[in-house]
């Protein structure tokens, strides 16, 4: 009977290993379903938005392994939403993806030292992208 016990004190104890997160920040309505049906299917934890101040409050909440946003957004841009977070949390921010057709995405992604692919991008580009900007250790969600 102690035994029993000890053996599920070590199964609560045991650390909760979660997927790798992905905070998805893109007010195209369709392209941001086609990619967060992509990511998901890739195993990944997906929390989409259109909005940089949902944004802000999921990445707050729920600091995720990858943020991935749009610059051209309604209300709040991308640039001023990536920049606040990096104010916010400096060192500690997640890897951080541009995806954008505006003009500015090489000036900012440089100025923020963050990536960036182009709109339209392919679909295995930006899986490619993501897993290597995931670090490798990272757990995948269960199938």
């Amino acid at each position: 009977m102690l035994g029993s016990t000890s053996n599920r004190k070590r199964d609560i104890l045991a650390p909760v290993v979660l997927p790798s997160s992905i905070l998805l920040l893109e007010d195209d309505l369709d392209l941001r379903t086609m990619v967060e049906k992509m990511l998901s299917l890739a195993g990944f934890q997906v929390m989409a938005t259109a909005d940089a101040e949902e944004a802000y409050d999921l990445y707050h909440h729920s600091p995720p392994s990858l943020v991935i946003a749009d610059l051209m957004l309604p209300r709040v841009d991308g640039e001023s939403f990536l920049k606040r977070i990096r104010n916010r949390y400096g060192a500690a921010l997640a890897p951080v993806l541009i995806l954008s057709a505006s003009a500015t995405r090489t000036r900012v992604a440089a100025e923020l030292e963050v990536d960036s692919l182009e709109k339209p991008f392919a679909m295995n580009e930006l899986l490619e992208t993501v897993r290597r900007l995931i670090p490798p250790d990272a757990p995948l969600a269960p199938e």
